[in-house]
Order: C-alpha cells, then sequence, then structure tokens
C-alpha cells in the first residue's frame, strides 16, 4: 500500500509541474524599469556632449558670412513683428567653411518661432576655407530703437535740424557714465571702436541703398563686463532715421572685445555720426 502511494505521490507532483509549465510558456516578460532608471536615460538622450572647445573666429569673418544673408535672417523675427530683444546663437565651423551645431545661448526675445528660424538661418551660413576649425558666435539685434509717437499714437519720422548737427559736433565721442562700477580709459574704448569700424561699414551701406540721403547719430549705452565683453546695448536717443542700421551697428558692438575693466562693469555712452 505504502508502495502504491509514493508511485501516486510521484506523478502527482509530476502533473503539477507539467501544469505551471505550461502556463508559464513564451518569454518571460521584462523586469519593469525603475522610475528613477529610466528618467536618468532619459535625460542621457537629451544632453549634448560637451564641445570641444576651438578658436574663436574673427567677427570680420562672421560678417562676410552674414553678408547677403541679412534678409533671411530678418525675416526670421519678422515672424513675430512686436518681438524686441537680442538672440546669440553659437556654431563650430569646419576647415572647410560649413556650421556644425548651432545652439542658442542667450535670448531676451523668448520665442520658439524666431529661434528656431535663426538657428536654421545659421546653419546655412558658409565662411570658406579655414586654416582650422574654429568657434563662432553672433548676436542678433531687433528692433533696438523705436521712432518716437505723434499725438496720435502714430510712428513719425525725426527730422534732423541745424541745432542736432551742431550737437553731434559738441558730443564726445565716448564717455563713462556717471555713477559706472568699473572703469576703462576712454581712449581705449575708442581704439576697439575705431578698429571695428569696417564692421559698421556694411550697416551704413545697406542704409543708403535705402535712404539716398542718410544721415544722422546713433547715441548707445554700452555695459562692457568683467572680461570686456559688451553685456547689453541700450540706444540713447539716437535720430539716425534707419532703424536696421542701428541694429546692425549694435551687433558689431557686441561682436568687439575691450580691454577687462578695473572695479567691475563699465558703463559706457557712445556717439556715432554717419554724414
Amino acid at each position: 500500500m505504502s508502495r502504491v502511494l509514493r508511485t501516486l505521490n510521484f506523478f502527482t507532483v509530476l502533473a503539477v509541474a507539467l501544469m505551471l509549465a505550461a502556463g508559464c510558456g513564451g518569454a518571460q516578460p521584462e523586469p519593469a524599469r525603475s522610475p528613477k532608471k529610466a528618467a536618468i536615460a532619459k535625460h542621457a538622450r537629451k544632453t549634448k556632449p560637451r564641445r570641444k572647445k576651438l578658436a574663436e573666429l574673427e567677427a570680420q569673418k562672421v560678417v562676410l558670412a552674414i553678408r547677403g544673408n541679412e534678409i533671411e535672417l530678418r525675416k526670421c523675427f519678422f515672424r513675430s513683428p512686436s518681438a524686441r530683444g537680442t538672440i546669440r546663437v553659437a556654431w563650430q565651423v569646419d576647415a572647410e567653411g560649413f556650421v556644425h551645431d548651432p545652439e542658442l545661448e542667450h535670448s531676451t526675445i523668448e520665442n520658439p518661432d524666431i529661434e528656431q528660424c535663426l538657428l536654421e538661418r545659421v546653419s546655412e551660413l558658409r565662411f570658406g576655407a579655414l586654416e582650422a576649425p574654429a568657434d563662432a558666435a553672433w548676436t542678433f539685434v531687433f528692433r533696438l530703437a523705436e521712432p518716437p509717437l505723434d499725438d496720435d499714437g502714430r510712428k513719425k519720422k525725426k527730422k534732423r535740424k541745424k541745432k542736432d548737427e551742431e550737437r553731434d559736433s559738441d558730443e564726445p565721442g565716448v564717455t563713462i557714465e556717471r555713477g559706472s562700477p568699473g572703469w576703462i580709459e576712454p581712449a581705449k574704448i575708442s581704439d576697439v571702436v575705431h578698429y571695428g569700424y569696417p564692421l559698421f561699414a556694411r550697416c551704413f551701406r545697406d542704409g543708403v541703398e535705402r535712404h539716398d540721403h542718410l544721415k544722422g547719430a546713433m547715441r548707445l549705452r554700452l555695459v562692457i563686463d568683467e572680461q570686456g565683453k559688451v553685456d547689453e546695448v541700450v540706444d540713447r536717443n539716437s535720430d539716425l532715421p534707419d532703424r536696421m542700421v542701428i541694429d546692425c551697428v549694435a551687433e558689431s558692438f557686441y561682436s568687439m572685445q575691450f580691454p577687462k575693466p578695473k572695479r567691475g562693469n563699465v558703463h559706457v555712452l557712445y556717439r556715432v555720426v554717419f554724414d
């Protein structure tokens, strides 16, 4: 009898094992990924590897590449005509002059359509053959200055008077603003700006094509940071009638490298006269 019971127990265990095997057929399900690991993996896909730091491309070469493409670049801002501010884009240029990895460094406009459009237009720029790959960046400016409004709230054109021209001749070209935290010798600021005059030339030439007798003064307030870079450009009652020229000149100032100031940021009042 005990022998029969042992035999039955054996077949019972065997039957249960077969039933479990049949019920669990197919591939085993993958264990669920923990939320923490999933989040890390998602972040890893979005994070770009840090780019290798290269020598910085001269502003004149950036201007040469932009030259002829101003209209297409400016069209990006027209996607939101009421927008106003600056957008800084950085990228790398290979030895053959092709643009790689354009990215947004800073924007005061914060309009995704405009920002994406500029990234696309920058990626299409061509720089010609270089001795070696380089880093490049440019600050695009839109509507730095606005013309005054008349009594009906409409924009009106400023007419330059004789007293305006006399004031231009009396005004100093560069002044350190009263209360400026830092200091740079005004003569050194003038030297850097004079060296950058070729950057202004394209702005003025394009303006003359739009206005036969373009003349007037730009009055700007510059904030030069502790590294000698222009951190901010603000219009201070410029009477030059072509606002696109003002934007263009402001972009040139953003590309300039000044001496490192003493004691902190320097607030500069600068006047440029076109005649």
